[in-house]
């Protein structure tokens, strides 16, 4: 098996939209500034973050294209990420040197983990390593 590793120093928030990564398992560790973002299990709106098992049928995938696509111009991140929460839910978020493996779209036994990269405040940076299975 192959893992691609990066480290990055980010200056804005590179993914701002709750999400769910197209690998088997993504480690995330931020040694310097915000860490990363995720919502608990349960919490994921499946209409904006769909359950893996209701996204692979043909259907669903065809009315997602078309909605995402739709989202994707019509709403703002900030609008997005209030939908992609059920109503009660929060937002939990690392601390700087925590590590977190999200499991992703293509880990087989399970819906992937819905996250975010932080809000990074100007003049803020981010020092993040990252390693996928590939």
């Amino acid at each position: 098996d192959k893992v691609k590793v990066q480290l990055e120093l980010k200056r804005k928030q590179s993914c701002p939209r709750f999400h769910v990564d197209n690998v088997p398992y993504r480690l995330l560790v931020t040694y310097i500034g915000p860490g990363t973002q995720y919502l608990s299990k349960g919490h994921a709106n499946p209409m904006m973050i769909p359950f893996k098992s209701l996204a692979q049928t043909h259907i669903w995938e065809d009315l997602l294209g078309t909605y995402r696509a739709w989202i994707a111009r019509n709403i703002s991140h900030e609008e997005y990420n209030k939908l992609a929460l059920l109503p009660g839910s929060g937002v939990e978020a690392c601390e700087p040197g925590e590590i977190i493996i999200l499991k992703g779209a293509a880990w087989e036994q399970c819906n992937g983990a819905v996250h975010r990269s932080p809000p990074v405040k100007k003049g803020e940076l981010r020092l993040v390593l990252t390693m996928d299975a590939a």
